[in-house]
């Protein structure tokens, strides 16, 4: 629903901006397959149809107002880890694309967009040299960059709900088993075979989980719904507007 192996997860211009150009977490582990269930119980959505328990899915998220996102995915043949902390359009993370392309920090807050990568994103996408004198003036600055980027406003629209959780074809229902203790019935992606996404079937109907078709894919996990996720502008000291530095 958003990748090629995991149509729910990372949309194809993720993947290009972290790979390619100057648009580019700790590693944070696929989750484990977890033991299946019984039988889903508790908050009823299990008799709904697949296109109503995916709109309560996604209203649930909503109405958290907050929570994380983590794992690994594979994205083109790339492997792409993030650990990112989601608030309203609030975002604060990282986003690896292996040993090669470097990690990049990003940081979405009160409209304002940042990113901080390391030495390797920065050699990987300007070249050995221009990178390291990029990385050098750079420092532990944050790069202020414009909402109008749109290669970089990728890295940033997993704090879209709707668009994180649309899928590519036909909903319809799966599996049972439980997510870190919790029933969850999985909706599958018609227009990409095997792309699940798991949502509680007690409690709130949370999306608790989306993987793909293999273990290969990889799959993120979502927790610490409604939290305070502590996500804060950085200081006016610690930035660098790449608008400004260009001109614009």
């Amino acid at each position: 629903m958003r990748t090629v192996t995991i149509k729910w997860a990372i949309p194809i211009a993720l993947a290009a901006a972290l790979v390619a150009g100057c648009g580019n977490a700790d590693d944070a582990g696929t989750p484990a397959p977890a033991a299946t269930s019984a039988s889903p119980a508790g908050n009823g959505i299990a008799d709904q149809t697949p296109d109503e328990i995916l709109k309560q899915a996604k209203a649930a998220l909503l109405s958290a107002k907050s929570y994380r996102l983590k794992g690994d995915v594979v994205e083109e043949g790339e492997n792409l880890s993030l650990d990112l902390a989601i608030s309203g359009k609030d975002v604060q993370g990282k986003i690896s694309a292996g040993a090669a392309q470097g990690t990049v920090e990003v940081l979405a807050v009160g409209g304002q967009q940042f990113i901080r990568p390391d030495e390797k994103f920065w050699t990987a996408t300007a070249g050995a040299d221009q990178g390291k004198t990029i990385a050098k003036m750079m420092g532990d600055k944050w790069a202020k960059v414009s909402a109008k980027d749109q290669d970089l406003s990728e890295l940033f629209s997993l704090a879209n709900v709707d668009d994180l959780l649309s899928p590519t074809g036909t909903v319809t229902k799966g599996d049972t088993k439980q997510i870190d203790g919790v029933d969850a019935l999985a909706l599958l992606d018609g227009g990409s075979a095997g792309s699940k996404l798991w949502v509680a079937t007690s409690g709130e109907p949370y999306p608790l989980l989306m993987e793909g078709a293999d273990s290969k894919d990889g799959g993120l996990a979502f927790s610490d719904f409604g939290k305070d996720l502590g996500i804060k502008a950085p200081a006016e000291a610690d930035v660098i507007d790449f608008d400004k530095l260009a001109g614009k």
